[in-house]
């Protein structure tokens, strides 16, 4: 009986920590702020950009969607989406930030997904 108690306390300490933990992941659709606009950078890179505010942030970023081997569907996606005058959501994969704290200049990794949304 002991062993089942020891075993419950084990598993509520081993669980806690990743609850605690999920509040400062983010994983999930984060929708911009309409006014974005798809920015390059010349002739300098190939990187594209958006320069945008997701729901509930303090201020604007740049949020890079393609950086000239990965991301052609995401430039397309989003000129599709500015073209039709419709809005876009972002699918954050990160294990270190929110929507809200999401960095300004993250790799083009952090972001998986891109969709229009009207």
């Amino acid at each position: 009986m002991q062993r089942g108690k020891y075993f419950n306390r084990r598993l509520v300490w081993a669980v806690v920590p990743l609850i605690s933990c999920s509040a400062a992941h983010a994983e999930g659709w984060c929708d911009l702020v309409p006014g974005w606009s798809v920015v390059t950078h010349g002739t300098k890179s190939e990187n594209v950009f958006l320069l945008t505010q997701f729901q509930g942030a303090p201020n604007a970023i740049w949020i890079q969607i393609s950086d000239g081997i990965n991301g052609k569907p995401n430039v397309a996606m989003a000129l599709t989406a500015h073209a039709l005058g419709q809005n876009l959501s972002l699918y954050v994969d990160s294990p270190s930030y929110t929507c809200a704290t999401f960095p300004s200049w993250a790799p083009i990794g952090q972001i998986r997904h891109i969709r229009i949304i009207g």
